[in-house]
């Protein structure tokens, strides 16, 4: 009877926690990306496709930029996509630096930091770009930002079988991972089985929009601030960084990962320090001087270079009239944060691949 009884906990017990890891194994939102909405999964092969495409288009470099929300067009501007940083960096490279020749092709999704650059190392090779610019939001190194991203852990399934002994050796359980989990959905898509269910996904990624459709709708739509929660999340996850990071940094430490694997590859790699709206630290208090940030940035520089990446630094760059809000940049003028950074990376861009093309 007692053997009975623990064979059916044990049952159960086994049974509750593949449904739980299943669950996790599905994506928590959608990425906007060609101006629809599709599951992250959908939309690297959607960006597999455009990295060939430019391939057979031109005979010039062809340059894969990763980023997050600043990257992308604000859902408040309703504006083109030629507006994006990637769009006014292929304008500048074209017009200015004379480089008609370079593609850029954008992969960017809401919140995407090196925790999603690591699991996507591989994918990024295989697209066979010539050079993939890795656009660092500072922070995504606190612990709170990969708390909040440890939802993602289903894209762990791209991790090629033959990363997985260094893969294992790395901080996962500080960014919500953990070695079982890794081997399980890489497991899984090995054996043809994709993790994220697409129907679900789906539903799930329409259903976080709508939310954030009637939130802008009920809430702030024509503010260009961000709320009261978002605003103290921001706070808290970029004081981290502001306050200075060591080389142990779990985030830095997958990025540094996700370098040596696109390095191997053949793949060049350029790492930049995006804009922070440093006169809002100042008003917030936060930000008494910039040594801790600036250790911050050197840190990066440091450990991303010591992999053979290129690195630009672009977090003083912009004044706070520039930005909309603590993060994203402002689209038009006189303040407009998106061209200057375009203008500012355009001219770094073009030595670093020259000096590429010369090697």
């Amino acid at each position: 009877m007692r053997r009975g009884v623990i064979t059916l906990v044990a049952a159960i017990a086994s049974f509750l926690g593949v449904i739980a890891l299943l669950y996790e194994t599905l994506p928590a939102r959608g990425v906007a990306i060609g101006g629809a909405s599709r599951i992250f999964a959908d939309a690297v092969v959607v960006w597999e496709g455009r990295v060939h495409e430019a391939r057979e288009q031109t005979d010039g470099p062809v340059i894969a930029m990763v980023g997050d929300s600043v990257t992308m067009t604000s859902r408040e501007m309703r504006r083109a996509k030629k507006l994006a940083l990637p769009e006014r960096l292929a304008q500048h490279l074209a017009t200015v630096e004379r480089e008609p020749e370079v593609r850029i092709v954008p992969l960017r999704w809401g919140g995407l930091g090196p925790l999603e650059m690591f699991y996507l190392a591989d994918k990024l090779a295989e697209a066979g770009a010539d050079y993939v610019i890795l656009s660092l939001n500072l922070q995504s190194l606190s612990p709170q930002w990969t708390y909040v991203m440890k939802a993602r852990s289903a894209l762990a399934s791209w991790i090629a079988p033959a990363r997985l002994p260094s893969a294992l050796l790395l901080p996962l359980q500080a960014v919500g991972q953990s070695a079982d989990k890794v081997l399980w959905l890489v497991a899984l898509r090995a054996i043809g089985f994709d993790p994220p269910s697409r129907a679900i996904a789906n539903l799930q990624s329409r259903a976080q929009l709508a939310r954030e459709r009637l939130g802008i709708t009920i809430g702030h739509r024509g503010s260009s601030r961000q709320d009261p929660e978002a605003q103290r999340f921001y706070h808290t996850a970029l004081f981290k960084a502001i306050s200075g990071i060591r080389p142990s940094n779990p985030p830095l430490r997958l990025l540094v990962a996700a370098i040596t694997t696109l390095e191997k590859a053949g793949t060049r790699v350029m790492v930049v320090a995006m804009p922070v709206n440093l006169d809002h630290w100042h008003e917030y208090g936060a930000l008494p001087d910039t040594r801790g940030i600036g250790e911050t940035v050197a840190t990066v520089r440091e450990e991303v270079t010591a992999v053979g990446a290129d690195f630009a630094d672009l977090h003083q760059l912009l004044p706070g009239r520039a930005f909309r809000d603590t993060i994203h940049l402002r689209f038009d003028e006189p303040d407009d944060g998106t061209q200057q950074a375009a203008d500012a990376l355009a001219p770094i861009l073009a030595a670093a691949l020259s000096e590429a093309g010369s090697r």
